[in-house]
């Protein structure tokens, strides 16, 4: 049976009657989901899980966000979901009994018989794709007054120019380029334009 798991669903932990281990070695680069109290992933990761179990990896990831403390714009780090640490690697039985015996961890979430439930592969390859520095989603790079664009759509297709100036509400652009050895400027709709970010560096 192909036990798979849909973040962020939360299942019941259940231990093997027999006590053994849920999985024979050619498991090690699983991904499991522990359900802890939210705010306290980073603490019971440095604190505890690292200490107890140092053969398995744990993965919090996060997004970077800005947000307005006193007056001033910072850059902060957030759980993309809240109350779950990832682990990636072989979880047997010791390791399932030392984790649910951490102050703040809810559970392991496991299936219906009982075993860790490990993340679809095809979920957690999409989140690893996304995430820089090992865990941390950052905002991609919108487009701006002066960045050089490119017309991906319609009949200006690979037209390349300046953004001029930008309506944001409207989702426009004006688009600043050569002609006959002249600068024109033209009205495009930021759906159809990329940034070319090679020449924005």
């Amino acid at each position: 049976m192909n036990n798979v798991l849909m973040l962020p669903e939360r299942t019941r932990m259940n231990i093997p009657a027999n006590g053994g281990v849920f999985f024979t070695p050619r498991a090690m680069e699983n991904w499991y989901c522990i359900f802890v109290q939210s705010g306290y992933e980073e603490k019971i990761r440095t604190f505890k899980l690292n200490k107890y179990c140092p053969h398995l990896t744990f993965m919090i990831p996060k997004k970077q966000i800005r947000q307005r403390q006193e007056g001033l714009w910072g850059e902060i780090l957030r759980p993309i979901f809240p109350g779950y640490i990832l682990v990636k690697g072989y979880l047997n039985y010791t390791d399932c009994y030392q984790i649910r015996r951490l102050q703040h961890v809810v559970r392991v979430l496991t299936d219906h018989s009982g075993e860790p439930s490990k993340i679809n592969p095809e979920e957690i390859e999409l989140l690893l794709k996304l995430l820089q520095n090992g865990e941390i989603i950052r905002p991609s790079r919108g487009i701006d007054r002066g960045d050089r664009v490119e017309i991906i759509e319609g009949p200006l297709k690979s037209l390349k120019g300046l953004v001029y100036s930008i309506n944001r509400r409207k989702e426009r652009a004006r688009i600043l380029f050569d002609f006959m050895n002249q600068q024109r400027k033209i009205d495009v709709g930021l759906k159809i334009i990329r940034l070319m970010e090679e020449e924005n560096k």
